[in-house]
């Protein structure tokens, strides 16, 4: 798969730099989406210096920068945010790069795109921060990592759920201790009126249920 990138990417970036595309904005940006799945980072700048768009939108929203983020290529990440690429941009149910790096665990790309001022509380559709995400998912450095930029640690998504409720839910205990230590709410509800104690009991996750203590 990877070699089907780099050849259609070296293609369509050779078709681009002669001058002899047809559709010729579509061919760029297939050009540029091609070579940042595929980490060609010297294909991604000539396409910049050629002209194409950082910003440039593939149907469905999704941005260069998403895709960057979404492959962990944390160069090329760097690369589009030197050339404007704009770090808050939104597609479907309003995701973020740094929301899709969180999502495929980017660790990397995720300190990135903080360091560089990217929103830690940013909120899709359904409310969720990124933490909530990295909560949910069990990855303890992510945790740190968006608690030392300021991710609020109680937010609360559509339903009421707290990064503590998706962490208890899951019986990720490492990631519930530090919540707690970060003063999340341990008596936080649910619109169902379910604590993340309530939810980590119902699941039996018994080591996280402990940790509660008389919270």
């Amino acid at each position: 798969m990877q070699n089907g990138w780099r050849v259609a990417a070296a293609g369509l970036l050779a078709a681009l730099l002669l001058g002899g595309c047809a559709r010729q904005q579509q061919q760029q940006e297939q050009a540029l989406i091609a070579a940042i799945k595929d980490g060609q980072t010297q294909a991604v700048r000539q396409l910049l210096d050629a002209g194409v768009d950082s910003n440039a939108q593939r149907p469905g929203g999704a941005a260069p920068l998403h895709y960057a983020a979404q492959a962990g290529q944390t160069a090329i990440v760097e690369l589009l945010l030197a050339r404007g690429a704009a770090r808050e941009a939104r597609f479907g149910d309003g995701v973020t790069p740094l929301w899709m790096a969180v999502e495929q665990d980017r660790l990397e790309v995720v300190r990135l795109l903080l360091a560089r001022g990217a929103d830690a509380n940013v909120r899709d559709s359904q409310h969720r921060t990124p933490l909530h995400i990295a909560a949910g998912q069990g990855s303890l450095a992510l945790v740190e990592l968006l608690l030392a930029h300021q991710a609020a640690v109680s937010a609360a998504n559509a339903q009421g759920e707290t990064p503590l409720h998706f962490a208890a839910y899951h019986g990720f205990a490492p990631v519930v201790r530090r919540l707690l230590a970060a003063g999340a709410d341990a008596q936080a509800k649910t619109d169902q009126g379910k604590t993340p104690r309530d939810l980590a009991a119902e699941l039996q996750h018994a080591e996280v249920v402990a940790l509660f203590g008389r919270r």
